[in-house]
C-alpha cells in the first residue's frame, strides 16, 4: 500500500485506544481547508515493509492502527494492508470522506474494520462551497452515511 505518513502512537485518533497513524496519499476531493495537502500530489511514499515492521514491534504498546490519508479508499491494496493489520491482533479504524461506498461496504461486510469515521464535511447541497462536488457526488456520500449508519 502506498503510504505518505507515519506516527507510532496517538491517543486521540482512536477513541479509547493507543493507536499508531498511517498516512495515505492522494485523495479525490480538494478541500480548500485541508491540513494534509502536503500528502495529497505526488508525496514522498515510505516503505509498506517498513511502516509493518514498526506496528509489529510496537503492538504491545498499541490497541489499534487508525489508517487515514488523502483518502484511504483510494488505495488499492487497502484491504490487503488492513488483513495484515488484524493478523496482528490490532483493531482498525478508517477515516474516509465517504467517495467510494463500494470499499466501504467491502470493508463491512467483510468485518476488517472496527471503527468507521466518515468526515462529513458540509450539508450535502452545500458541499460545493468546500470541495468540487457534483449532485452526483451527493447521492454517492449519502450512501456511504446510509452504509455507515446502518
Amino acid at each position: 500500500m502506498q503510504i505518505a505518513g507515519f506516527q507510532p502512537n496517538s491517543f486521540i485518533d482512536f477513541k479509547g485506544r493507543i493507536a499508531a497513524l498511517v498516512f495515505t496519499p492522494y485523495c479525490n476531493m480538494r478541500c480548500w481547508y485541508c491540513h494534509n495537502k502536503s500528502i495529497l500530489d505526488n508525496p514522498e511514499l515510505l516503505s509498506e515493509d517498513e511502516i509493518l515492521k514498526k506496528i509489529e514491534r510496537d503492538k504491545f504498546l498499541l490497541d489499534g492502527v487508525v489508517i487515514t490519508g488523502g483518502e484511504p479508499t483510494l488505495q488499492a491494496d487497502l484491504l490487503d494492508f488492513i488483513k495484515k493489520i488484524k493478523a496482528m491482533g490490532l483493531d482498525v479504524k478508517v477515516d474516509t470522506n465517504g467517495k467510494r461506498p463500494d470499499v466501504i461496504r467491502e470493508l463491512i461486510e467483510l468485518k476488517l474494520i472496527d471503527y468507521i469515521a466518515m468526515d462529513v464535511k458540509a450539508p450535502l447541497n452545500k458541499y460545493f462551497k468546500v470541495t468540487p462536488t457534483t449532485l452526483e457526488s451527493e447521492e454517492i456520500l449519502r450512501e456511504s452515511i446510509n452504509l455507515i449508519i446502518n
